[in-house]
């Protein structure tokens, strides 16, 4: 209960004597504990309590509370407008190129490759990207997600990069997804897939330019 998380973990286990929280702060079961009621112990207890107030913007005439949820979730419906006045920045992703299958370069769309591992990306798809390598900007395609048609089963970022051909095995890379262009779909042939990244690129240069 939520008298029993003060009670036992706030005061009897940790000892405290000044608390910060969020100002939509619940606790115990049923978030039936609130900062009123922290405020109440506090006085009881002898701890502060202190309330870090909900930062908003603005959205479509609206005051909308800045959270990981609000933010997520805009990502995930790819209003990346909304995402970035959120942030404060593009959403980026970052990581280093591993070694892939090499099925790019196969079809003229050689990529960089980051395994995502345990990381959840907020969005999945095909989307035109902005790409820092070494201090220097690029444009690019970009697929996230696990790749059906070559039945991938690990998530990961495959980025073609525009205009560059050196080898980017082991460097650090930061991919700013700019535009959605579609959702992954698994294709019947792998040749329905190179007619497609194909236009996915075309698509990319003209959003990007």
């Amino acid at each position: 209960s939520a008298e029993a998380f003060i009670r036992d973990l706030l005061v009897t286990r940790l000892g405290v004597k000044f608390l910060v929280v969020g100002d939509d702060f619940c606790f115990g079961k049923g978030r039936e504990g609130n900062f009123s009621m922290l405020k109440k112990a506090g006085e009881e207890f002898g701890f502060q309590v202190v309330s870090t107030q909900s930062y908003c913007f603005k959205n479509n005439g609206l005051q909308k509370r800045v959270s990981s949820t609000a933010i997520r979730e805009a990502l995930a419906a790819d209003d990346m407008k909304a995402s970035a006045e959120m942030l404060g920045r593009e959403y980026s992703i970052s990581g280093r190129v591993s070694h892939g299958r090499k099925l790019g370069r196969t079809i003229g769309f050689p990529t960089a490759n980051v395994m995502l591992k345990r990381q959840k990306t907020p969005i999945h798809g095909v989307f035109a990207v902005r790409v820092d390598v070494d201090g220097e900007h690029y444009n690019g395609v970009a697929n996230i997600g696990r790749r059906p048609t070559l039945n991938g089963e690990r998530n990961q970022l495959e980025v073609h990069i525009f205009d560059l051909s050196s080898n980017l095995y082991g460097k650090p890379i930061t991919v700013f997804p700019m535009h959605k262009i579609r959702d992954e779909i698994k294709f019947a042939s792998f040749e329905a897939l190179k007619d497609q990244i194909q236009a996915d690129a075309a698509q990319a240069r003209l959003l990007l330019a």
